[in-house]
């Protein structure tokens, strides 16, 4: 409602204030602009005013609403501050908090400020996002991730540096000094090296310079073509000339031991005490200062040789040891004989290329585990001599029960669609109407209702898939089958199945299987039950 006005007031002179002036008060605090009706009267206010909290309002230009001035509870006064604006922006507007405004010539300064956003974890940085247009967290890579711009270069991702982001190098860029990091077939003259089923080709040469003492240089010798050894005394020895390498009947073998090594008889260094001193003919020779010694034919017998362990004799060759010993770098034949296997959890992975055999104490089957981490046994596998077909792969497959997912997956490694397929719960857990489907990497489990939550693992299957083979013979829609370890597939089931109420329960399956029937509770009412294995032994368990 406007201030009152005086109708026909009396002017304001020297002497007197009229009611034209009051009027003017009266306009001023009725939404009139007074200045437009005398430009002279523009109210200044010198005098400090005070407002309570929301009682500051400004009208919009079409004067239908207002922003309100609201003052917190504080204890104490304080003083906002208006910026004084440069002369290239005589007009600005005020920054709230929720409003989404677009900044200019700000300086943030991060140590008096934070820059948060809710979902961010440690390690994130911030990157620009076109969506929205906006700096988002970026979270961390995975460990010893570096950041790279993706391969169209449009945008920022964490990764490994691979051989084809490393420029063109030379051995003054680069330097591998660690051995792990080099082919292992390398061959050290710091370490013993075992060269495998090769050769090494050596080339005939002059006698070279000798080694350094301690040291035996072998070389071809190109004046005996022979293969020989360089003293570090400058001897050279053949190592194919008769009594230097293995014997055979007839000649004395003859041995030679350095200074240094045993010495018979002598006293100095060591000693070699022969129990039959008859046995060898020790002579002197000077050269070198060389002892030869020559043993006579079957002269060393067992009662000769004093016990050893096994830190003192090693046996290298195969024809040297029993030729009923497995080797791990052979094709081994058994004859007819078995290979006893206890049953063991599911092992670690082998390495790629490689199948685990194993007796596996969860299904009590003798089970294969691939470098990929599945588990098929090997007693559920069709198929067999003649045709037939069968189950390529299967096994037990776990999953975690979140309470609400519904979807799992099981992978199956087949590398393509499979044409026959199984999943069957194992677990109380587990148990459920689910619907399977299965592409060329996993088979799909749809369930109704979600599975219960669970710990790890805690959802457990038995499953299979495989081809069938082009001998195998279709059901007759009109004829009666025996189906032994088939699963009903989708189709069957957007149909029904027709069981017949039992007034007994049946009998107990085998551990690995799991058996469900319908079964008389009391009149009018039928219960849906399953016989299953718990903790080694088979309960009953009632689900409707």
């Amino acid at each position: 409602m406007p201030w009152p006005k005086k109708i026909g007031a009396n002017l304001t002179t020297a002497e007197m204030f009229g009611g034209d002036y009051l009027n003017r008060v009266s306009d001023y605090f009725s939404n009139v602009d007074v200045a437009a009706v005398d430009p002279t009267f523009q109210p200044k206010i010198a005098t400090i005013t005070r407002f309570k909290t929301q009682m500051l309002r400004v009208r919009n230009p079409a004067d239908n609403n207002e922003f309100t001035i609201e003052s917190p509870a504080i204890t104490e006064g304080h003083t906002i501050s208006l910026p004084l604006l440069p002369s290239s922006k005589i007009s600005d507007e005020m920054v709230t908090r929720t409003f989404i405004q677009s900044l200019e010539g700000k300086v943030f300064d991060t140590i008096l400020n934070s820059v948060t956003e809710s979902a961010a974890a440690q390690g994130a940085l911030l990157k620009f996002t076109t969506t929205g247009s906006k700096f988002r967290a970026f979270s961390r890579g995975a460990a010893n991730d570096v950041l790279l711009t993706n391969p169209t270069n449009t945008d920022l991702i964490w990764g490994k540096v691979g051989d084809s982001m490393i420029s063109a190098h030379t051995t003054t860029k680069i330097s591998t000094t660690s051995k792990s990091l080099l082919n292992s077939q390398i061959m050290y003259k710091d370490e013993d090296t075992n060269v495998g089923a090769h050769y090494f080709d050596v080339a005939q040469m002059a006698t070279p310079a000798s080694p350094p003492s301690g040291v035996r240089r072998h070389f071809v010798n190109q004046a005996t073509g022979e293969a020989s050894v360089l003293t570090s005394s400058g001897a050279v020895v053949s190592l194919e000339a008769a009594g230097t390498g293995g014997g055979g009947a007839g000649a004395d073998e003859e041995v030679i031991i350095r200074e240094g090594g045993a010495i018979v008889g002598s006293g100095v260094g060591h000693k070699i005490n022969f129990i039959n001193p008859a046995h060898f003919d020790v002579s002197e020779d000077l050269v070198d200062d060389e002892y030869e010694i020559k043993i006579a034919d079957n002269a060393i017998t067992d009662a000769l040789v004093s016990p050893h362990t096994t830190t003192k004799i090693a046996t290298l060759s195969k024809s040297l040891l029993n030729s009923a010993i497995v080797f791990n770098d052979q094709n081994n034949n058994l004859g007819a004989f078995y290979v006893d296997l206890v049953a063991i959890p599911a092992p670690a992975n082998p390495p790629a290329g490689t199948r685990r055999l194993y007796d596996d104490s969860g299904t009590g089957k003798l089970s294969v585990k691939t470098s990929a981490g599945n588990s098929y046994s090997l007693e559920e596998q069709g198929g067999g001599a003649g045709g037939g077909g069968g189950m390529m792969a299967g096994g037990t497959a776990t999953g975690t029960g979140t309470g609400s997912q519904k979807i799992f997956t099981i992978a199956h490694g087949m590398g393509t669609v499979p044409e026959v397929f199984f999943v069957e719960a194992a677990s109380i857990e587990a148990l459920g109407f689910f619907t399977r489907t299965a592409d060329a990497t996993n088979i799909i489990l749809t369930y109704t209702i979600a599975p219960p939550t669970t710990s790890a693992g805690g959802l457990i299957y038995r499953w299979g898939a495989g081809m069938l083979a082009s001998a195998l013979t279709p059901l007759s829609p009109t004829s009666i089958h025996t189906l032994i370890n088939k699963t009903y597939q989708d189709a069957l089931f957007n149909t029904y199945i027709d069981m017949t109420e039992q007034v007994t329960d049946p009998a107990d399956p085998t551990l690995n299987i799991i058996r469900f029937y319908p079964k008389t509770i009391d009149a009018g009412n039928v219960g849906w039950y399953a016989k299953l294995e718990q903790n080694g032994a088979i309960e009953k368990v009632r689900m409707i």
